[in-house]
């Protein structure tokens, strides 16, 4: 009789919105920031050089869609019971959504 709340990103707001290309400057430093949605995975790429060193990181996120959530819930016989679009526990909308919140029970 357990539940599980889970926090995800909405997939489809942020492959709608998301930027490709920007520059960040903090503190003195400049991050060149670069996005893709490539293979089902949301790509975060951030270069910078500090100091004389070049430095490469690499954020990769599976997106994972709401009906992907309930068929692996329920493959672990667990069932989505709630959805909520934000941290003010709004309704959850597919399209317009910031996050996937998911209360899930056993």
């Amino acid at each position: 009789n357990g539940h599980l709340i889970m926090d995800f990103m909405n997939i489809n707001t942020v492959i709608n919105e998301l930027v490709a290309s920007e520059i960040k400057e903090i503190e003195g430093i400049s991050f060149n920031i670069t996005r893709e949605f490539k293979d089902g995975f949301i790509i975060k790429n951030i270069e910078f050089e500090n100091i004389g060193r070049k430095y490469s990181y690499q954020e990769k996120v599976k997106a994972i869609s709401i009906s992907e959530f309930e068929r692996y819930f329920e493959s672990a016989g667990l069932k989505l019971t709630a959805t909520f679009g934000d941290y003010k526990l709004s309704k959850f909308d597919v399209n317009t959504s910031e996050r996937l919140i998911m209360l899930v029970s056993k």
